[in-house]
């Protein structure tokens, strides 16, 4: 596939089928990840692949997370938003945590946050390439329980939750224009400094 075809074929997909996905496939992934820009290659992300019940237990953390933020869980609405949040984790045939290694140097730590998000880019796109359907999470980051879970250390950050597997849904996609969004700039107003 061609990355232009990857890029605008790539879309938010909740629904699988269930069918496991091969490590080969999700190791192809990965190596797709690593290959994004980062500042003085620090290399900063990190990967934890789930699958089977690990995947299940995540997907019940998730639930409970939001859980306990509800007033009333056990309202009708409450019942089936609890289903639903648990199913669209559950319901994926792996998911990858992606974590960034925090810096103490503020400019490094947020240059390594922006790299792992460039590295989730390029795992969404081979995910594509790969005829994966693909979502992007990340609600359940900061949530204490799942992090213990994780074994994520203290000096990383969850930057996402990738939702993996194969589907029979696709959506249409719609982006506004670029031309609407883009300035150019070919004179400065300013004398150039030297």
């Amino acid at each position: 596939m061609q990355v232009y075809d990857a890029i605008r074929q790539r879309r938010t997909i909740k629904q699988y089928t269930g069918r496991s996905i091969p490590r080969e496939v999700i190791e192809r992934l990965l190596d797709a990840a690593v290959w994004a820009p980062n500042h003085h290659l620090t290399e900063p992300w990190r990967f934890t692949v789930l699958t089977a019940d690990a995947k299940d237990h995540l997907a019940a953390l998730r639930r409970q997370q939001v859980q306990e933020a509800m007033a009333d869980p056990t309202t009708a609405g409450a019942r089936t938003k609890l289903d639903e949040t648990y199913r669209k984790m559950a319901g994926a045939s792996a998911l990858v945590v992606v974590t960034a290694k925090r810096a103490l140097d503020p400019h490094v730590d947020e240059e390594n946050r922006l790299a792992t998000a460039a590295a989730t880019q390029n795992l969404l796109l081979a995910a594509t390439a790969e005829g994966l359907a693909s979502f992007w999470s990340s609600g359940v980051a900061p949530y204490p329980p799942a992090r213990a879970f994780l074994a994520v250390p203290d000096d990383e950050v969850i930057v996402a939750v990738v939702h993996l597997g194969y589907t029979e849904h696709g959506h249409p996609g719609r982006r506004r224009d670029a031309r609407e969004l883009t300035r150019w700039l070919d004179h400065s107003p300013e004398p150039a400094l030297v």
